[in-house]
């Protein structure tokens, strides 16, 4: 008896080590377009080594960012040189334990080898071997989508705090590009319908996973904008449109994940 006890103490604990690590392991992708690039080496006193000056000036959706790219993968920092040659558009991958200050900071130092291109397959060189990460980490993002910026970062709140990665996009067009990439790794989409094109990701999004859910948020009080719009989608079981209350979104999330389960 003592015997099994203590194995099951063994086995807990190694159960929250490997908890402990995934926890830790956790990041978020931001999508950004590189404005300017600045690189500049410099050799050091022993004539054999050099040390390298990379920056990249980037726009998203947290505004203007100078990124201080460091690391000693002198390798990938050549396939990153070779690739923004070619666009301009990248994934950050930022550290759980960093997001906070990657959100308040104008300038960050992150490590070359977080950034990666939008679509991880088309990201080939010959002559390089290197391979880069998944374009997402996770494997239940919720997606959202919202123009302002406000709403959107109390909602982002508001998932991380149940426990989901997030993936968020301030216009329709970076959503559905995002969302062409691995639809599969997203469990849910949170939106507010912006006109046409808000309406067309939505049905762009059901056509590839029909079942997915989607919560379309609408304005407090907006009766006409919510009949309109559960008018659009009233034949798609998984969609659930209500006015956009954020004391009431988590029950709202839980509730519908639970029931397409």
């Amino acid at each position: 008896m003592k015997r099994i006890l203590t194995i099951i103490v063994v086995c807990l604990f190694a159960g929250c080590l490997l908890f402990l690590a995934e926890s830790r392991a956790t990041a978020r992708d931001y999508m950004v377009d590189v404005v300017s690039e600045n690189y500049r080496e410099q050799a050091v006193d022993d004539g054999n080594s050099r040390r390298v000056f990379h920056t990249i000036q980037v726009n998203s959706d947290l505004g203007s960012r100078l990124l201080i790219l460091e690391g000693d993968d002198f390798q990938y920092r050549s396939w990153l040189r070779a690739w923004l040659s070619r666009t301009n558009r990248l994934l950050v991958r930022v550290p759980e334990a960093d997001d906070d200050a990657f959100r308040m900071s104008k300038a960050q130092a992150i490590d070359v080898t977080r950034i990666y291109p939008i679509d991880g397959k088309q990201w080939q060189s010959p002559g390089i071997n290197a391979e880069p990460g998944p374009a997402f980490t996770g494997k239940r993002h919720v997606l959202i989508v919202d123009a302002n910026e406000k709403r959107r970062e109390l909602i982002d709140l508001i998932v991380r705090d149940l426990g989901f990665p997030v993936t968020i996009c301030s216009n329709d067009t970076d959503a559905l590009l995002m969302f062409r990439m691995q639809p599969d790794k997203f469990c849910m989409v949170i939106t507010t319908l912006s006109g046409i094109s808000g309406t067309q990701l939505v049905r762009n999004i059901l056509h590839r996973v029909p079942a997915l859910p989607v919560i379309i948020g609408t304005p407090y009080g907006d009766t006409t904008k919510e009949k309109n719009a559960a008018a659009r989608f009233a034949g798609a079981d998984s969609v659930v449109v209500k006015p956009v209350v954020l004391r009431e979104l988590p029950k709202t999330i839980l509730t519908l994940l639970k029931e397409r389960a």
